[in-house]
């Protein structure tokens, strides 16, 4: 399998808790979705480091409850950019799958 490490520039991020199949690009006055899921990483074990300059946050903890999803259908939380021009692919990593 491959799986796509993109460096995403979210903007303001419109939230949803249900499905949408019928989006196809960001609702009017929003940059990007966030499907907001019932598992987030542990934040307190969230690091920043820096790339090109910027801080950046990343997740690093296990997998707890997100006490602000109540009633998402939505396991994990997913970001969706639309334009191509909020996106920068910076890893891809090849790796095999078992079961």
């Amino acid at each position: 399998g491959l799986m796509f490490l993109v460096e995403g520039a979210m903007g303001r991020p419109n939230e949803i808790r249900r499905d949408d199949s019928s989006l196809k690009r960001a609702p009017n006055g929003f940059d990007s979705v966030l499907a907001r899921g019932r598992q987030q990483p542990d934040p307190a074990a969230e690091e920043t480091i820096q790339i090109d300059g910027v801080s950046v946050a990343v997740p690093l903890g296990r997998p707890t409850q997100a006490a602000d999803a109540s009633g998402s259908t939505f396991h994990q939380n997913e970001h969706l950019v639309y334009r191509e021009s909020q996106q920068r692919l910076r890893y891809i990593i090849a790796f095999e799958w078992t079961y």
